[in-house]
């Protein structure tokens, strides 16, 4: 019975019903909800295509500053651009005078971004202990690049 009612209020489409009916059913309940699907056109830019095309000025990007926050921010503003995400390489390096923890080496991050249309950025952050700190400085170092080549402008947000 539940079944039934929602397929008379429309909000899902009946087994036996046309592929055309089914399709239109579905954008109505989209619509209903307030969601705008796309249509694949062809010959047409896509939509991150366009989000790249309108950004004559940088866009003011949010970066919060703990562990993670700086990969969290990078992925993200690769994902709305429909960037490819980035590539990280972390490499253990040895040091000629332990660290206090007792280790004898750090890990370095190499951060390799291809812009499409463009260029791959590749750039080594800072040493750190861990493996996660230096993918996140290797992201911000990426982060401040693409603020110096005018795609974004970084927001550093600190959580205490």
């Amino acid at each position: 019975m539940l079944l039934k009612d929602l397929e008379v209020e429309g909000l899902i489409v009946p087994k036996n019903a046309s592929n055309t009916q089914q399709f239109q059913d579905h954008r109505n309940i989209f619509d209903a909800m307030d969601i705008q699907l796309s249509t694949p056109t062809r010959g047409k830019r896509s939509a991150g295509s366009k989000i790249a095309a309108s950004l004559d000025k940088p866009v003011d990007w949010p970066v919060r500053m703990s562990k993670g926050g700086p990969r969290a921010g990078l992925y993200e503003f690769c994902k709305k651009l429909q960037w490819p995400a980035p590539n990280f390489d972390c490499a253990k390096v040895e040091q000629s005078v332990p660290t206090p923890q007792g280790q004898g080496f750090t890990f370095a991050s190499t951060i390799k971004l291809h812009i499409p249309n463009s260029d791959v950025i590749s750039l080594t952050g800072d040493c750190f202990a861990d493996k996660k700190s230096a993918m996140d400085s290797a992201a911000l170092l990426m982060l401040y690049e693409l603020q110096q080549r005018g795609r974004l402008q970084v927001q550093e947000i600190h959580v205490s």
